[in-house]
């Protein structure tokens, strides 16, 4: 079965979501009075916006910092840095009744449905639980929104008194979808939601998502590791490399035309590897030099240690990501000089 999605791109005066110079970073403590002797920077300055509407997809290999950019844009975790505004208002440093508002307009679905659904709940619960937590509607309304859930999921109504136990894989990410959309969310964060499911599943439910967003206008970020995957579900794709995005743009013109250096070593090598066209990121791909470590990451452009092009001047200057025409932001001091394959050195 194969996905499909309508990439048009809505039109709006106002992004819903702004994030800018956003920084995650946690503290490294000693075994020995548990002193702080360095940081682990898993976010670096992350800036990227999203429209009513939209779909954008972060992909990046293992420990690239995707899943913390997205915990810290439900505010899972505080931010260290940056600010993040989510429709018009500034939640970066939100608590209390704002931080609670913040997480019924966004809602994150997680990897493993195994894991993310209690398996001590029915569906029924599980489901009815958001609108209890945030109070909404009566307990009729709110039961009658569960069956309009399941219905909208591809759940059996007959069987919404069962536990998650009895529910096979896609069907328990249908369930937590359900239960992410229950508050009525304006954006939904998808953290590789169908990673951890069957190939023939996975198609299912990106189908599902495609028909959801279409017809509720709800954003999605999408975070992956596949990009045959992330290609079909997002209008944008943010590719991030040791906690930065070093390439922004839409789906279909980054993947058939890369103009940074480690978006076309993904894409190139795992071409190469991947014979069905299935583009898999789980794990480091091959490419000159070691990965740096986010504790101690190199200067300047942090890509230059393993890149072929590198010079100087990216050892010395750290590039933004900058709009250079058709729709794409890159962080690379010679974006532009990559499209005819020469080299810098």
């Amino acid at each position: 079965m194969t996905p499909t999605t309508d990439n048009t791109l809505p039109v709006a005066a106002t992004p819903l979501l702004k994030v800018e110079d956003l920084e995650m970073k946690f503290p490294l403590h000693s075994a020995l009075l548990r002193r702080t002797i360095g940081w682990i920077q898993a976010v670096r300055g992350v800036s990227f916006s999203i429209s009513p509407g939209e779909s954008l997809g972060i992909v990046g290999e293992s420990g690239c910092g995707k899943s913390t950019l997205a915990e810290t844009v439900v505010r899972l975790t505080t931010p260290t840095g940056g600010s993040i505004v989510f429709n018009g208002r500034d939640v970066t440093a939100a608590a209390g009744g704002d931080l609670r508002r913040l997480r019924r307009d966004v809602q994150m679905v997680f990897q493993d449905p195994f894991q993310s659904l209690n398996p001590r709940m029915t569906v029924r619960q599980l489901i009815r639980e958001p609108m209890q937590v945030h109070r909404i509607g009566t307990v009729e309304e709110q039961q009658s929104r569960v069956a309009e859930l399941c219905d909208a999921v591809g759940i059996d109504r007959r069987l919404i008194d069962r536990r998650p136990t009895t529910f096979s894989g896609g069907q328990r990410q249908r369930i937590a979808i359900a239960r992410a959309l229950a508050p009525k969310p304006k954006l939904l964060v998808l953290d590789e939601p169908v990673s951890a499911l069957d190939t023939s599943v996975q198609a299912q439910i990106l189908n599902l998502l495609n028909e959801l967003r279409a017809r509720m206008g709800i954003s999605y970020i999408f975070i992956g590791h596949d990009l045959a995957v992330v290609r079909q579900v997002c209008d944008r794709i943010g590719v991030m490399y040791l906690g930065k995005l070093v390439e922004l743009g839409e789906s279909e013109t980054l993947l058939e035309a890369p103009r940074h250096p480690y978006t076309q070593t993904l894409l190139s090598a795992v071409k190469a590897l991947e014979a069905d066209g299935s583009i898999d990121l789980t794990e480091n791909l091959p490419s000159s030099g070691e990965v740096p470590s986010p504790k101690n990451p190199p200067s300047g452009c942090g890509f230059r240690t393993r890149c072929a092009y590198a010079t100087d001047e990216c050892a010395s200057d750290s590039p933004e990501l900058l709009d250079i025409g058709s729709l794409q932001e890159v962080a690379c001091h010679f974006p532009l000089k990559l499209t005819d394959g020469s080299s810098r050195k």
